[in-house]
């Protein structure tokens, strides 16, 4: 109705071919809009589960290391939950990337379920 309104104002022929063109347009910009909002929204999302991934990863393995130097838990479990704890930092970096080209990619829920698996881990390894 605003493009109408809009077409009126400017004094544009009521030629159906220009108001039809006119719809085309218009609607192709809100297209645009909306896409770019829906990714941009998706972006965040995805950006705010990796930063609350990595938050929580960090804090389990810091307390854990804590807890060797107070010598309140066995090392025995160091060298297996370094290796993992790398091995998610290298994963975590890739979805940082993949993050930003698709946010709705399933690798980023795949750097969740590794996260918690490293968090068990590092739980066991404190009761022990």
């Amino acid at each position: 109705m605003h493009l109408i309104k809009l077409i009126k104002h400017l004094g544009i022929p009521r030629c159906p071919k220009i108001r039809h063109i006119s719809n085309i347009v218009a609607g192709i910009i809100l297209a645009i809009l909306i896409l770019g909002c829906t990714t941009q929204g998706a972006k965040v999302v995805a950006y705010r589960t990796l930063w609350t991934t990595q938050t929580t990863v960090n804090t389990a393995f810091d307390s854990y290391l804590r807890l060797i130097v107070m010598g309140e838990a066995p090392t025995n479990y160091l060298p297996q939950i370094s290796q993992a704890y790398d091995s998610f930092q290298d994963a975590f970096k890739l979805a940082v990337l993949i993050a930003e080209t698709d946010p709705a990619n399933p690798c980023l829920s795949n750097i969740t379920v590794q996260a918690t698996e490293l968090i068990k881990t590092i739980e066991r390894a404190k009761q022990k």
